[in-house]
């Protein structure tokens, strides 16, 4: 590890070296920008996950890091409310089932051609093809162009919170016709290089349609550095002025007066849970027994979990929506209390006795379960080890398996070989059913879901949900739908609600940090001196 972190801060420093003004100037007052020509900022985010193998999927600078170089229709802003972009407003007729998406006059793309709904019925048509069984219930006939600056989206059923699930970056914007691996939007970066495993580089776009919003960065580098406590290092010695995913342990030292970076935390935006395969095939079937999930449940200190896991940067949470999503349907939640004996009368009255080792046995069958935990690992820091304790304290054996890399973990669970697994959920959309809808609607054609779902109540809650007629009837019933799912069904067992966590050098300004790593903004972030 510590080669690899030489080498990079070696990277780093020759790379940007020039950059830095003269030290001692006595014209310079501390705290003013520094002038455009030097707002380059370097960002040390994690390891790179864009699928350029699929060049059909318009991934690349918008998911899943989003570098500012696309706009969407609507976005979501940092307290998981919609705004529009792209587009100044829209209409939606019941009757037709059909939006009317109203475009702003005049926005540019990089290249200078003007953006028209051709561009936006080019975009959705890719995106549809790509995941042709999107849960937005968009099909090929889905969007028409009504005209110049208006495009028409008919989903293929009722689905009332198509405006909120589009606010995704993933629609965000390309220019028609455009190679999606040289990309070109409307946003307030430009495309400038990208070389995989290393680093993506955009620069500002001077003739961007918000003047308000005009990025005050002249160039972003996005490095791309998959060992955390390597990006640490980087932003301590000055050559990062950004790093992502800071590791929780080294939190304390960082927030020191003394030390030479600021740390900024997000509002809760992601979840640390587990979740059980409910309808496995042998051997993976221990979670198709209701008593063997509510143990699970109530044999987890959370508080516990959490304090020791990730400290001041994480919160025991009872739910899998941010309760600012689900606002005063929060408590409809409550998740079981920590209780080991509680679970020990649950595995007893269900016929699970103890062995001699002491793991339970059932019709001679060791309670042993194959505990999947999903790439990478280091998001869950120690928490499935001390999540193993927990369990094997009331008779329940757990078989951890850290997953290597995204494709294995992806296979794993598309393939369910697995009795429980250990994930991480993202707020990604202002959609309130976003989580469930996507991992546990039984109807689902994504490949995951047919593991976990349990249809039902679940089901009705969810499809009430995308029928909602507002926002606030949709919250209510995606709190139905996380009910089901954690106090009654016992599939899902949240563990943390977490905060995005960076560093920054103590000379960058204007930096938010957004709960949803995908929709984070970078117009605003510069240097001073």
């Amino acid at each position: 590890m510590i080669p690899c972190a030489i080498v990079l801060l070696a990277a780093l420093s020759s790379a940007c070296s020039e950059r830095d003004p003269r030290p001692g100037d006595p014209d310079v007052v501390p705290g003013t920008p520094v002038p455009v020509e030097q707002q380059i900022l370097r960002v040390g985010v994690g390891a790179d996950r864009y699928l350029t193998e699929l060049p059909s999927r318009p991934d690349l600078g918008k998911y899943p890091l989003n570098a500012g170089v696309f706009d969407t229709l609507v976005r979501m802003d940092e307290r998981f409310q919609l705004e529009p972009m792209l587009a100044e407003r829209w209409t939606y007729d019941r009757s037709t089932n059909t939006y009317r998406f109203m475009l702003r006059r005049e926005v540019r793309f990089h290249d200078g051609v003007e953006l028209t709904a051709d561009d936006v019925k080019y975009t959705f048509d890719l995106i549809i093809s790509s995941y042709p069984h999107n849960y937005e219930e968009l099909g090929t006939e889905s969007v028409r162009v009504a005209d110049r600056y208006t495009v028409e989206v008919t989903p293929t059923n009722t689905n009332l919170r198509l405006v909120e699930q589009i606010a995704h970056p993933i629609w965000g914007i390309n220019r028609q016709g455009s190679n999606p691996l040289k990309p070109v939007g409307t946003g307030p970066f430009r495309f400038s290089d990208y070389e995989k495993n290393t680093r993506f580089i955009v620069q500002r776009f001077d003739a961007y349609w918000a003047p308000t919003r005009l990025a005050r960065a002249r160039m972003l580098t996005f490095w791309f550095v998959s060992d955390q406590q390597a990006r640490v290092l980087a932003a301590q010695g000055g050559q990062l002025d950004l790093v992502s995913d800071v590791p929780p342990p080294s939190v304390p030292v960082l927030e020191r007066p003394d030390s030479p970076v600021q740390i900024i935390r997000s509002d809760i935006g992601s979840f640390d849970a587990l979740n059980f395969n409910i309808h496995g095939r042998e051997p993976f079937t221990f979670g198709s027994d209701p008593a063997v999930r509510e143990a699970v449940g109530l044999a987890i200190d959370r508080t516990t979990v959490v304090q020791t896991a990730w400290g001041t940067t994480a919160e025991p949470s009872t739910t899998w929506i941010p309760p600012a999503v689900l606002g005063e349907h929060a408590s409809r939640i409550t998740a079981p209390a920590f209780s080991p004996d509680g679970a020990r009368r649950v595995l007893d009255s269900a016929g699970w006795r103890v062995g001699p080792d002491g793991i339970r046995q059932k019709n001679g069958r060791r309670l042993s379960l194959a505990y999947s935990v999903t790439f990478p690992p280091s998001e869950h820091r120690t928490a499935p080890e001390l999540i193993q304790r927990h369990l094997k304290e009331v008779g329940i054996e757990t078989r951890i398996e850290l997953m290597s890399d995204a494709g294995v973990s992806g296979a794993r669970r598309r393939g369910g070989e697995y009795d429980i697994v250990h994930l991480t959920g993202s707020q990604n959309e202002p959609y309130p059913c976003f989580l469930p809808d996507l991992q546990y609607y039984s109807k689902s054609m994504a490949a995951p879901t047919r593991w976990t779902a349990p249809g039902g109540a679940t089901d009705r809650a969810i499809e009430a949900c995308r029928g909602a007629a507002d926002i606030a009837e949709a919250r209510r019933h995606s709190a139905d739908a996380i009910h089901q799912l954690v106090d009654v069904e016992h599939i899902l067992i949240p563990i943390a609600g977490l905060r995005r966590i960076w560093a920054a050098g103590r000379k960058v300004r204007g930096f938010v940090a957004h709960p949803s790593d995908t929709n984070q903004r970078w117009e605003a972030v510069h240097l001073v001196r």
